[in-house]
């Protein structure tokens, strides 16, 4: 992949939107381009933090002389080819946002939060060497200005397509017949303002006047706060004397009384145990394990996952399966981090092959691989993400792969059993 430096700039003033993984580079532009094309994948530059993480490097992916949108005399053939990418991706994110699936409304977030820039600073233009379409490409991409009220909207405010076609479009309100009407009537109005006003002033001095009166009189009105020349008229209150005391005090020494006979009678209460038999000590107790009996191995899963190009680390987890079902692989690690599509890299962990999310392919794999992985158990989950091939039971094959030691295990998910789980340990090197 080619790529050209942009600009470098500051975090200074910027607030981020969502989380750290739904602004992940790869995460945005792989979902774009699947969906959209690459040059809608190209509007994002690729963000490089430098040693402290408050400053970005940012490279754009296509080769060309990239200037400031500002700086260019005719900015207009660039906002529309601009205007043109934003409405094809905030189509995409309103989609996956209306999907009853969490994951996917997840996505559709993380891309509307992505069609979000400071301002129009952050807009960048490349002009191809061939004379071809100018590339519009974002930096500063998933953040706002940090301030009280942010400004949102710079990109989806530049959608030149009719209000009607807009997603979520609502008409507004049939009000210009009584514009005129508006008009003339509030020429009218104007001549009466003065004396009108100045009746609401009084009216609200008075009103103030009459609310602190009655909170003097409210305060004013214990005896203790009583104006001494005014006459005192509370009543003299007599005081019963507390004949209930002694009759607590008896109840509470008889409740001791009774709680510590009880505690007596509990201690001479001691049951009788059965002495238990000595094990042999030359017994010998096999130990635990968490991993279950391997099935035969599948050649096709190794050879599959080497036409794609999947790693190979200390650990390996890989899933086949057949058909344009979208199943998804999720990795738990002994640290709790799991990792799936949405969160490729954890745990000394990487997720490198994920397929049949948007393009079908015929050959699916998923794989995840560990480096110097930590002993433990890892908890492995099959989810059917998405059924294209009717209401049929989807079978696959899970091979798990540490150094020479292979472990294969094969289930089947299907609508209404979408997740299938299994427990590996690993017991380190």
């Amino acid at each position: 992949m080619n790529e050209s430096f942009l600009t470098n700039t500051s975090t200074e003033g910027l607030q981020p939107l969502g989380t750290a993984p739904q602004r992940s580079y790869e995460l945005v532009s792989d979902t774009v381009r699947e969906a959209c094309g690459e040059a809608a994948a190209a509007l994002f530059a690729e963000p490089v933090p430098t040693q402290y993480g408050d400053r970005f490097d940012w490279y754009a992916t296509v080769d060309g002389q990239a200037v400031p949108l500002a700086a260019l005399e005719d900015p207009e053939p660039v906002r529309e080819v601009l205007a043109g990418l934003v409405a094809k991706i905030k189509d995409l994110a309103d989609e996956l946002m209306a999907s009853k699936l969490a994951e996917k409304q997840r996505l559709g977030e993380a891309l509307a939060n992505a069609l979000e820039i400071p301002d129009e600073d952050a807009i960048f233009v490349i002009q191809g060497a061939d004379g071809g379409a100018p590339q519009p490409v974002l930096v500063n991409w998933a953040w706002t200005k940090d301030a009280q009220v942010a400004v949102r909207g710079v990109l989806t405010g530049m959608d030149t397509r009719a209000p009607a076609q807009r997603p979520g479009y609502v008409p507004p309100p049939a009000a210009a017949a009584a514009m005129p009407l508006a008009a003339g009537a509030g020429t009218a109005a104007v001549a009466g303002v003065s004396a009108i006003w100045w009746w609401l002033v009084w009216l609200g001095w008075l009103l103030l006047a009459l609310l602190i009166a009655a909170v003097i009189y409210l305060m004013i009105e214990p005896c203790a706060l009583r104006i001494s020349w005014l006459p005192n008229t509370c009543e003299q209150v007599e005081e019963i004397p507390d004949t209930l005391y002694e009759e607590r005090l008896l109840l509470e020494d008889q409740i001791t009384q009774v709680q510590k006979e009880i505690h007596i009678k509990d201690r001479l209460c001691q049951p009788d145990f059965a002495l238990l038999p000595i094990p042999d000590p030359d017994a010998v107790v096999p130990p635990e394990t968490g991993v279950q009996p391997s099935l035969p191995i599948d050649p096709e899963v190794d050879d599959r996952a080497d036409r794609a190009g999947a790693e190979r680390g200390d650990l390996s987890f890989t899933l086949i399966w057949e058909g344009s079902d979208d199943l998804d692989l999720h990795t738990t690690c002994p640290a709790g981090d799991t990792l799936f599509f949405l969160d490729k890299v954890q745990c000394n962990g990487e997720m490198d092959l994920d397929m049949n999310g948007f393009q079908v392919v015929p050959d699916p794999v998923e794989n995840t691989y560990f480096t110097d992985p930590l002993p433990g158990d890892y908890r492995v989950r099959v989810h059917l993400y998405r059924q294209r091939d009717g209401n049929a039971p989807r079978s696959f094959t899970l091979q798990i792969r540490e150094g020479d030691r292979v472990t294969t295990q094969k289930g089947t998910v299907s609508v209404g059993a979408e997740n299938w789980q299994y427990t590996y340990r690993y017991g380190g090197k």
